[in-house]
């Protein structure tokens, strides 16, 4: 007999991202709830007081909502084989109070929530950060990481020579010099 998944997705979480949307995870199903291979997953999400809510489907283990209005949200996920949808997952729960700027993922309990605040949209690269000449600005909520270039090693702050060109060299002559010895 033929049978959709018996079991959830595990370790539903989420993060909140800025603009009203946040990032929803989950680990696989059960192996031995899986019942054959997942070809996708069902995430249901719906705002508290509303009679529907809405369902996206992703074949990736994570779904980015945007466009999320301010109250309360009800996220839970199911997977889908070849033979039906399994059962949804415990319902996590998210509060945004606006336009939010936090992250909680380490929660994955039901019982808790994320409360977030206001706070401005703060792009640091764009306004000047520290990064090192040769090193890429990447903004994170609240903060950015520097990434030194290709060729480049360091923190990012700073970012030293062209390793990469050096060891490449390097190797290219032992190569050289192992093949003229074997000769």
């Amino acid at each position: 007999m033929c049978i959709g998944p018996t079991g959830a997705p595990q370790s539903v979480r989420r993060t909140v991202l800025p603009n009203n949307s946040a990032r929803i995870q989950w680990n696989a199903v059960n192996c031995l709830d899986a019942n054959g291979p997942i070809e996708r997953y069902r995430v249901f999400y719906r705002l508290s007081g509303a009679v529907d809510g809405s369902t996206v489907t992703t074949t990736d283990m994570m779904l980015i909502i945007v466009n999320l209005a301010a109250g309360q949200y009800s996220i839970q996920v199911a997977a889908e084989n070849s033979f039906g949808l399994g059962p949804f997952s415990d319902p996590i729960f998210l509060i945004l109070l606006g336009i939010a700027l936090c992250a909680d993922e380490h929660i994955t309990s039901p019982h808790h929530y994320i409360f977030c605040f206001f706070l401005p949209e703060f792009n640091v690269c764009e306004s000047g950060s520290r990064c090192d000449a040769n090193a890429r600005c990447i903004d994170t909520p609240g903060s950015y990481i520097c990434l030194c270039n290709q060729g480049y090693s360091g923190s990012g702050i700073t970012c030293d020579g062209k390793v990469f060109e050096y060891i490449e060299a390097t190797f290219f002559a032992c190569y050289l010099f192992q093949w003229f010895i074997l000769m």
